[in-house]
Parts: C-alpha cells; sequence; structure tokens
C-alpha cells in the first residue's frame, strides 16, 4: 500500500469479476480515506469501470475470509469481492474499513448531542427574589426572564440563565414560570452549514488529487529521450 498526497491510502489489489460464467481477477485500486471518510475504488483500465466513490456511511457490510476482503455499498449500489494477494494485506485493509464504520457512528452519535442540544429551550419568568447562597446558585429578582438551561437533573432546581446579565446557576424550580420556548440562534446553524460545505470542497479536492496522483502511477515513467524505464 502506498499514500497519495490526498490522505487516501492506496492498495493495488484485484477484484472478482464474473466473466462468461468465470472468475477471474480484474487489477483494481482500493483507496481509502480515514481523514474524510471516502472509499475510492478505481479499476486499473478505465475501459473497465470508471473510477467510483462512496463515503463511509454507504458501506453497509464489511468482512474479511483468508486472503479476500468482501465489502456491500450502496448508493450506488455495490458488492464486491476483492483478492488482497496476501492475508496481511486483507487484515490491514479490514482494519482501515473497521476505523471507517466507527467513525460513522461516532459522527452519528455526535450529531445526536448536537441535535439534541440545539432542540428549542425554555423561556421562563421569575416569580419571587432569589438571593444566590451557593457557589453554584444564581441571584434572580421578580419580574426577571431567564433560559432555561436544565431542568432534568432536579425536579426542585434548574439550571437557568438570566436574560438580564448572561449569569447562570440553579434557582428552586417553584420560583420560575414557563413564559414560552425560543429557537437556537438561526447564525450556529448556518456556521454548521458553512464548515460542512468547506469539508465537501476540500473532500473533492482530495479526491481529484487521487485520481491525478493514480493516474500518473499507472503511467511509464521516461528517461532520457523517451526510453521508458524497465
Amino acid at each position: 500500500p502506498y499514500r497519495t498526497p490526498g490522505g487516501f491510502h492506496m492498495y493495488n489489489i484485484n477484484e472478482m469479476v464474473s466473466v462468461m460464467g468465470k472468475r477471474k481477477k480484474m487489477p483494481t485500486t482500493l483507496g481509502i480515506n480515514l481523514g474524510t471518510g471516502t472509499i475510492l475504488i478505481a479499476p486499473e483500465r478505465a475501459e473497465d469501470d470508471p473510477p467510483q466513490e462512496w463515503t463511509a456511511e454507504r458501506m453497509t457490510h464489511y468482512s474479511r475470509e483468508g486472503k479476500h476482503v468482501f465489502m456491500e455499498l450502496v448508493r450506488p449500489s455495490k458488492s464486491i469481492d476483492f483478492h488482497a494477494g496476501a492475508k496481511d494485506t486483507a487484515e490491514e485493509i479490514v482494519a482501515a474499513l473497521g476505523e471507517l464504520s466507527g467513525a460513522v457512528r461516532a459522527e452519528g452519535l455526535r450529531e445526536v448531542i448536537m441535535a439534541s442540544s440545539q432542540r428549542r429551550q425554555h423561556k421562563g419568568h421569575v416569580l419571587y427574589d432569589f438571593m444566590a447562597q451557593g457557589d453554584d446558585e444564581v441571584t434572580v429578582a421578580a419580574g426577571d426572564d431567564v433560559l432555561i438551561i436544565d431542568d432534568s437533573k432536579s425536579e426542585d432546581w434548574w439550571q437557568v440563565r438570566r436574560v438580564k446579565n448572561g449569569k447562570e446557576g440553579v434557582v428552586p424550580s417553584s420560583y420560575i414560570e414557563i413564559s414560552g420556548t425560543m429557537s437556537p440562534p438561526a447564525s450556529s446553524n448556518n456556521g454548521i452549514d458553512s464548515a460542512r460545505a468547506t469539508v465537501e470542497q476540500n473532500r473533492l479536492e482530495e479526491i481529484r488529487l487521487t485520481k491525478e496522483a493514480i493516474r500518473a502511477s499507472k503511467e511509464p515513467q521516461q528517461v532520457g529521450h523517451g526510453t521508458p524505464l524497465p
């Protein structure tokens, strides 16, 4: 295996294909990019099949049996049997696919956490004056508006942010009357969208560089007056 400037780990292996009812090996390059979560499959001969890419979440199955690596991909659908040439290479490929799969699960969990943290929050109206006694409490006055940050840890004490000065702390829940809800700031979503657009742009650029590296690796190198290297 070798690594391209775009961050792909490239494996020159064979895809097992059926030709006239017989199983044959088709030289293929498999690229795995752990940084961008991308899988690239590029047959050695462009006329066999154009290079294709999948993001890691589109890999529904992977396994190894001896020197063979099996993969199931969707959008577009493809069932693959790779012959890695050596058991060690097959193990290395499966380990990389495992890292990709684990990263997808972690990313999914992160997005769930982000979504829950960005859910609508309750606003509250303070009914009575409360003077903070402990370090985790906050002083509020009757008539104050507060944002309820967390009302799940305790039924008796809610964590709030005082709108007037931005200070946070806990107050007795009986002192707060819920007055409505508010959505998270739109700017945070815009920031996420912008970041995703940048990541996507970088991913496409890396794939372009990788394809160029694949083409360059397959062209015979020239020495002197056009004499190919042996």
